[in-house]
């Protein structure tokens, strides 16, 4: 007995995901698939560091620390959460459709 997946369920499932993505990108903007976030650091030890980033100069005291190119993580993770719980909703409801009796016919089968 084969485990089924239904082709109608995994590409609804995959259009509403492409959809939930593109509709976070639009709304936050494209720049987090291009940029990453850099979090620039000096180490404390009671010395001042020199940073060069871009082509600018920047001077940075002991401890301290920098980000560039931060993004909302809140509504990136509205996407990635979202996929997930997309991804899970779309193999139970296959399951619950198409293989609900899946796992007991196995225990008879090796018994």
């Amino acid at each position: 007995m084969k485990y089924k997946f239904s082709k109608k369920i995994m590409y609804s499932n995959l259009i509403i995901c492409m959809l939930l993505v593109l509709t976070i990108l639009l709304i936050g903007g494209f720049e987090p698939l291009f940029n990453q976030t850099q979090i620039i650091s000096c180490p404390n030890i009671g010395m001042s560091c020199k940073v060069i980033v871009a082509g600018e100069e920047i001077i940075l005291l002991a401890g301290e620390e920098i980000t560039f190119n931060e993004y909302n993580q809140n509504i990136l993770n509205i996407a990635n959460y979202g996929v997930w719980i997309m991804i899970i909703l779309s193999l139970i409801t296959n399951h619950i459709i198409y293989n609900k009796g899946y796992f007991k016919n196995i225990k008879i089968e090796v018994e």
